[in-house]
């Protein structure tokens, strides 16, 4: 369907691989804690409890950080030699911070058969570095029907390795028109908040009720594919009577092309003279029923809609279908 944002978040290349391997030291009564091994940062970076739910990759590593560096990342299907540090000084904040290496694929043009058992591990200044850092805060308020927790996270990242700009050459103008060569940006960089929050509890009951989330994520227009991304939504555990452990859940996720990206396809289609559209952004909106048949047993109907796929208005908007079982 030449969707950006990627439909199913189980999806990857197919080859048996080893995925992830580390080995992780906790000191301080396990409030401190080190890790290093082949890691996969979406595990603990960015992501939100409330996305978790969803199929569409866009709820899981935020496109505003993985559309902006080398080959999305070392998230799955394709972690990274890195290294984590964990702090919780209180049982309401914490703190983390990792850095791994810049490219999971060892292949800048992103070629999935060079890693493609997870065992080619190679480390070099060309593929530079991806460093990000986290900050968050939970806390518990009281509810008519019982206990309404909160989450806030706030994290920053860089990847060091060299980013062509997305309209200028070395001397500020357009390359396009000029041809010439695009300037060179030592590194990219971003952030990214996310907050949830149960806004309704289920009077006796610790699990049920609606609680929503946001995140947010910025990157700078002249180096990065995706200037901003949002996605948020809520979910209603227990919504039908007799059903307590059944989810409902309805989400919307957006990337928008960055300003540099667009300057520099009007200048591709001016100095062409043919017509064409310029790129703009890429919105999934999924809703998706979790039936708990048994205790480890759910089976997830969903149903997707993705609206300019590929971050085109060339590409027919798209309904996609799902149906996930889950074992646990």
């Amino acid at each position: 369907m030449g969707d950006a944002l990627t439909v199913s978040n189980l999806d990857g290349f197919d080859s048996i691989r080893l995925y992830q391997a580390w080995a992780q030291q906790e000191f301080l009564e396990g409030r401190l804690s080190l890790r290093a091994g082949s890691l996969a940062a979406d595990e603990e970076f960015t992501g939100t409890e409330g996305g978790g739910l969803f199929s569409n990759g866009a709820f899981g590593w935020s496109a505003g950080v993985g559309a902006n560096i080398v080959n999305g990342g070392p998230i799955y299907f394709s972690p990274a030699l890195g290294a984590r540090i964990g702090f919780a000084p209180s049982e309401n904040w914490s703190f983390r911070a990792g850095l791994y290496d810049g490219d999971s694929f060892d292949s800048p043009a992103g070629d999935p058969t060079v890693n493609q058992h997870g065992l080619h591990f190679s480390l070099g200044t060309d593929q530079g570095t991806f460093a990000v850092a986290e900050a968050g805060h939970s806390w518990t308020a009281a509810g008519e029907g019982g206990a309404l927790p909160g989450t806030f996270r706030l994290g920053v990242w860089r990847h060091s390795a060299d980013f062509s700009d997305n309209w200028a050459d070395a001397n500020g103008e357009s390359f396009t028109l000029r041809e010439t060569e695009p300037a060179m940006h030592h590194g990219n960089r971003g952030w990214y908040s996310s907050f949830e929050q149960r806004l309704w509890a289920e009077k006796g009951s610790a699990e049920q009720g609606v609680s929503a989330w946001l995140r947010v994520s910025g990157a700078p227009s002249d180096r990065s594919a995706v200037e901003w991304a949002s996605d948020g939504g809520f979910q209603w555990a227990g919504p039908l009577p007799g059903r307590d452990d059944d989810v409902f859940g309805i989400a919307v996720a957006t990337a928008h092309v960055s300003r540099g990206v667009q300057a520099q396809v009007r200048d591709e289609l001016a100095l062409s003279g043919e017509g064409g559209v310029v790129p703009d952004f890429e919105r999934v909106v999924e809703g998706v029923y979790q039936i708990r048949i048994a205790e480890h047993w759910n089976v997830s109907p969903g149903l997707q809609w993705v609206q300019h796929p590929g971050m085109s208005s060339e590409i027919r908007n798209a309904w996609v279908p799902s149906l996930r079982v889950t074992f646990e």
